[in-house]
C-alpha cells in the first residue's frame, strides 16, 4: 500500500496554477469588453460617445462640489478643524494674520448698532466743530430689548445754533445707520431709536458750551518694530498677581480694566501699550509668532498677562479663529489638551479671555471641558461674550473660579474718535456701577484712541487690571 505525504501549506500566496488561470479569466474578460465597446461604437452616432463623456465630466465636477460644501462628520474634526487646532505634538501651528479674517461680529446686532450711531453722531459733531466740552456724555445705563443687552446713553448738547444742530444729526444718521430714527421728544430733547429699541437721549441746549480745560494730546510715536524687550535696568518691575479688591468702590469714583486682544504679533504695538501711563491687560494669542517676547515685554513693564483663547465662532469655517482652536465637536481629552498646551505658549499669565467663540461658549459642556483643565491653575476668566447667550461667565462662576464679564468693545468701529468715545462710554459705566471692562484690538486707531485718551480720561475712575477688579 503506497501512502503519500502531504503537501507543503503554502505560505506566501495561492498557487501558481490558479494565479496562471486567473490571469487567463482576466484576459478573456478583457478581451470582451474591448468587443462590446467596439459594436457600441460602430452601433452610435460618431457624436455620440464625446458627448456621454461631457455629461460625465459635469457630473463629477457637480460631484467634487457637493462634497466640499457638505459639512464634515459631527462625530470627527475636518481637515481644517485638525489643522487650526494643532494639538500636542504639533505645536508650530502659528498665526498668519494676513491671511484670517480673525473678527467676527462683536456683540449683539443690537450693540453693533449703537456703536454705527455712536459714530453717526461723531460725525455730525465734527461736521460741526463741536468742541468737546459742547457734548457730554452724562449717562449709561445697561437695557435689554428682546434679549439683547446694549447701552442706552444720555447725552447733553451745547450750541447757539440748535436747528443747524439737529439737521446735522439727522442727516449723519440717515447717511451711516439707515435704520435709525430721530423723534423730538420736547422743545430741546430728542431720542434716537433703532428697530424698536431707544439707544440715545440727546438734550440741546441753546447756550455756549462750558469752559473745558484739555490736557495736550499728542499722537503716538512711531519707533521702529524690536526683537528685545525694555531691559531691567529702565526701571520696570516684574508683574503682580492682584487679588480681587472686596472692598466697594468709593461713590462718584469708580475702576476700568482695559484689556487689548490680539497680541503677539506686533512687538511694536506690544511696546507703545506698555508705554502709556496707565496699565493695560495683555491679551496674546497663544500661536503668534512674537507670544512668548511680547509676554515678556509685558512683565517687564509690570502688564498683566492673559491667553487669548482661539475659540469657535458661528460663522466658522468662514470665519476662522486660527491655529491653536478648541471646537464644540471635539471630545474633553482633545480640549484639555489644547489649552495646557496654549498656556505653555504664553508664560506669566493669570487668566484666560476667548477670541471670537460665538459658538463655542454657548455650548455648555464645551465650556466645562474648558475649565476642568483650568480647574488646578490659578487662573481668573473673562468671558469676551461675543454672544449674549453665552454661558462661559455662568459656568465659570458656577465652578469657583473668579470670573469677569466684558462691558464695552471700543473698537468695532475702528475711527479714532469713536474709540475715544467708547472708552468715555467705559468711563460712565465703571462711575455707574462701580467697575467696568473694556476691550479693544491692537489697531493703529485704537493705540492712537488710547494715547489721546490718556491725556483727557476722567480722574475720578481709576484705571486698573482685571484682577484686581470685584467678580461680577
Amino acid at each position: 500500500m503506497m501512502t503519500h505525504s502531504p503537501k507543503p501549506e503554502n505560505t506566501h500566496g495561492p498557487a501558481s496554477g490558479d494565479a496562471k488561470g486567473k490571469a487567463a479569466l482576466l484576459a478573456q474578460a478583457s478581451a470582451r469588453l474591448r468587443s462590446s465597446l467596439s459594436r457600441l461604437q460602430n452601433a452610435l452616432p460618431r457624436w455620440a460617445l464625446p458627448f456621454l463623456a461631457g455629461v460625465l465630466c459635469v457630473l463629477l465636477l457637480l460631484g467634487i462640489v457637493r462634497c466640499m460644501q457638505s459639512p464634515a462628520p459631527t462625530t470627527a474634526l475636518n481637515a481644517t478643524e485638525a489643522a487650526e487646532s494643532t494639538a500636542a505634538g504639533s505645536l508650530r501651528g502659528r498665526v498668519d494674520p494676513t491671511s484670517l479674517p480673525y473678527e467676527e461680529t462683536l456683540g449683539g446686532p443690537l450693540e453693533e448698532s449703537v456703536k454705527k450711531i455712536d459714530f453717526a453722531l461723531l460725525q455730525a459733531f465734527a461736521g460741526l466743530a463741536l468742541h468737546r466740552s459742547a457734548v457730554l456724555l452724562e449717562e449709561v445705563e445697561t437695557r435689554f430689548h428682546n434679549g439683547q443687552e446694549y447701552h442706552f446713553q444720555r447725552m447733553r448738547l451745547y450750541s447757539t445754533e440748535p436747528e443747524k444742530v439737529t439737521a446735522a444729526i439727522a442727516n449723519s444718521l440717515a447717511a451711516w445707520v439707515g435704520n435709525a430714527t430721530f423723534t423730538p421728544t420736547g422743545p430741546e430733547s430728542f431720542t434716537i431709536s433703532v428697530n424698536g429699541a431707544s439707544t440715545h437721549e440727546l438734550t440741546l441746549a441753546a447756550s455756549p458750551a462750558p469752559p473745558y480745560t484739555q490736557g495736550a494730546e499728542t499722537d503716538i510715536s512711531t519707533t521702529p518694530d524690536s526683537g528685545e524687550p525694555p531691559s531691567a535696568e529702565s526701571g520696570a518691575t516684574p508683574a503682580t498677581r492682584p487679588r480681587p479688591d472686596p472692598r466697594p468702590t468709593p461713590e462718584g469714583t469708580g475702576r476700568l480694566a482695559i484689556v487689548i486682544d490680539d497680541l503677539g504679533e506686533s512687538v511694536n504695538a506690544a511696546r507703545k501699550l506698555a508705554s502709556l501711563s496707565y496699565p493695560v491687560t495683555f491679551a496674546i494669542w497663544p500661536r503668534s509668532t512674537n507670544a512668548k517676547l511680547v509676554a515678556e515685554i509685558g512683565r517687564q513693564r509690570g502688564e498683566e498677562i492673559i491667553l487669548h483663547q482661539p475659540m469657535e465662532p458661528i460663522g466658522y469655517p468662514e470665519v476662522r479663529p486660527g491655529p491653536g482652536t478648541v471646537f464644540v465637536r471635539m471630545t474633553p481629552d482633545q480640549i484639555h489638551t489644547i489649552i495646557a498646551e496654549n498656556l505653555k505658549m504664553v508664560p506669566y499669565a493669570v487668566g484666560i479671555n476667548n477670541h471670537m467663540g460665538s459658538r463655542f461658549t454657548q455650548d455648555r459642556q464645551a465650556v466645562q471641558a474648558v475649565l476642568e483643565e483650568l480647574r488646578e491653575r490659578d487662573l481668573f476668566v473673562l468671558d469676551s461674550w461675543t454672544h449674549p447667550k453665552s454661558v462661559f461667565f455662568g459656568e465659570a462662576k458656577k465652578a469657583g473660579f473668579t470670573a469677569y464679564k466684558r462691558s464695552v468693545f471700543i473698537d468695532v468701529v475702528q475711527d479714532v474718535p469713536s474709540i475715544v468715545h467708547q472708552l468715555e462710554k467705559a468711563e460712565r459705566i465703571a462711575l455707574t456701577t462701580g467697575q467696568a471692562i473694556a476691550i479693544g484690538h491692537p489697531l493703529p486707531e485704537t493705540l492712537a484712541a488710547l494715547k489721546q485718551w490718556e491725556a483727557r480720561r476722567n480722574p475720578a475712575v481709576s484705571v486698573v487690571t482685571v484682577r484686581s477688579l470685584r467678580p461680577n
